[in-house]
């Protein structure tokens, strides 16, 4: 009977400790990484004063008066750094490192040394702050947002950045970030304001002038200030915050550092983060390669149907690459649609496998186009055409896929219309067996199928259900479209 009466406080402490513990914080709501990039474009697209602002322990430590790892703390600073903890509003998007499940921060792909916390450190980092916030805890967002999306959500971390880039752009940051990473991330017209890469908050005074300065020269333009300074940035964006209206202050972290190629944060090393191919990522574009044969049978309605095909597209805002394999001329009509005429005079009428016609031609334009190997390349029959530009959007929104299909019931590849990295492209119709192809009618859909299962990874390949796109098919004269 005693055990039992002892057992019993001892559960009913137990139980009423973490009621107490969780309690102050049952309002809380936590923005995990895509939510808050989503979050910050949304601020920026209705061009409205904004904040996001990347608070961890090193900022807290700094807060209570404590060293960090790049930081000597002094009272000022101190103070500045309590106050940038009380900045509030609307789109005011303030962080905190709570990765844990209690309080909804650990994500799939998190784990202990890449951003994982517990409950005991993640609460505890709360009650440190909680002097400095001027409200009951709500809306927090993830500090990582931007470089746990590019190790796991890499198409929405690219997406954003493409879009960053898209705005008037001013980046406070390490004197040591090369020019061409800031040409690639912001865009040449980016205004660099360089920082100390240790104790920058000894030069504060001078940066905050610097870029109330820049802001000057914009001319009332809404801007982003884009700081990478460390927890010194947090101070400048208080300081802003406080003077300017038409901007947003982006605290861009540490993708930057791993970008540059400097090895400063655990994640970077455990998530085998690979800056080169990432960048390469960034940069690239997308290709539209339309091949057609001006044959003459038909070659009236074929013309029709290559105009409509060729505006759709230049509506749609791309310049394709005409790679046209009949004509011995120097011009055509396809001339006017596109500056961009390969004319490979590549093709055989004897041959009786009109695939192989297709892949000479492309072969021989392979040897001149300029694209770079991480370029995309939506290939196109000339006279197949879209119905909608969902293709494209798919395209664009997913730049770590490398194969973009729709295959039928046995596993062939439409090649009328498919997309695929330059570098694949190139490989696989240099790999066809153009002989043995003719030899034995092996159609070219099932060569792409076979190419793209054995040299591209599975989770770089996209099936997909539907192309919108209309294919003109022309059989023994008679002209019949179908749906893909």
């Amino acid at each position: 009977m005693n055990r039992v009466s002892n057992i019993i406080p001892l559960v009913l402490f137990l139980v009423c400790t973490s009621t107490i513990c969780k309690a102050p914080y049952a309002q809380l709501r936590f923005h995990q990484s895509e939510k808050t990039l989503l979050t910050i474009m949304d601020i920026i697209k209705q061009k409205k004063k904004g904040a996001y602002l990347r608070f961890g322990d090193g900022d807290v430590n700094l807060a209570l008066g404590q060293a960090d790892m790049k930081q000597t703390p002094n009272q000022r600073l101190q103070q500045e750094m309590q106050e940038a903890l009380s900045i509030n509003g609307p789109t005011v998007l303030k962080a905190l490192p709570l990765h844990c499940k209690e309080f909804g921060g650990l994500e799939p792909g998190m784990f202990p040394g890449n951003h994982e916390s517990n409950y005991e450190l993640s609460s505890n980092l709360v009650h440190k702050v909680s002097p400095f916030w001027p409200d009951r805890f709500k809306d927090i967002y993830t500090p990582v947002a931007l470089h746990f999306c590019a190790t796991n959500h890499q198409a929405a971390c690219i997406t954003f950045l493409r879009f960053l880039k898209q705005n008037q752009c001013i980046l406070v940051g390490n004197e040591h970030i090369p020019e061409d990473i800031r040409t690639l991330l912001f865009g040449p017209g980016c205004t660099f304001i360089p920082t100390p890469d240790q104790n920058s908050y000894a030069a504060i005074d001078r940066v905050e002038q610097d870029c109330l300065h820049a802001i000057q020269t914009q001319q009332g333009n809404y801007s982003v200030i884009i700081t990478s300074m460390g927890c010194s940035g947090r101070v400048l964006q208080k300081r802003l915050w406080n003077k300017l209206d038409n901007v947003f202050l982006f605290d861009f972290g540490s993708l930057m550092d791993a970008l540059c190629g400097w090895n400063t944060r655990a994640w970077i090393e455990l998530s085998h983060f690979n800056a080169i191919s990432f960048l390469n990522m960034l940069t690239r574009d997308i290709q539209v390669v339309c091949t057609a044969a001006l044959i003459d049978q038909q070659y009236e309605s074929r013309k029709k149907e290559y105009v409509h095909s060729l505006n759709i597209l230049l509506s749609y805002g791309y310049i394709p690459y005409i790679v046209e394999s009949c004509n011995a001329q120097h011009t055509t009509f396809l001339d006017s649609y596109s500056p961009h005429l390969i004319y490979t005079r590549t093709n055989d009428t004897t041959l009786r496998n009109k695939g192989v016609n297709e892949a000479l031609s492309l072969i021989a334009a392979c040897k001149t186009l300029p694209f770079k190997d991480d370029d995309v390349v939506i290939k196109l029959t000339g006279r197949y055409y879209f119905n909608s530009d969902a293709f494209f959007e798919i395209v664009k929104n997913n730049p770590h896929i490398d194969a973009f299909i729709k295959v039928d019931p046995h596993g062939q590849v439409f090649t009328g219309c498919f997309a695929l990295s330059y570098n694949h492209l190139k490989r696989a119709y240099a790999s066809l067996d153009t002989e043995r192809m003719e030899h034995e009618m092996i159609n070219i859909e099932q060569e792409i199928a076979r190419y793209i299962l054995k040299n591209i990874s599975a989770h770089k390949i996209m099936y997909l259900d539907s192309l919108n796109v209309t294919a003109s098919i022309f059989g023994s004269g008679e002209r019949m479209l179908t749906h893909w």
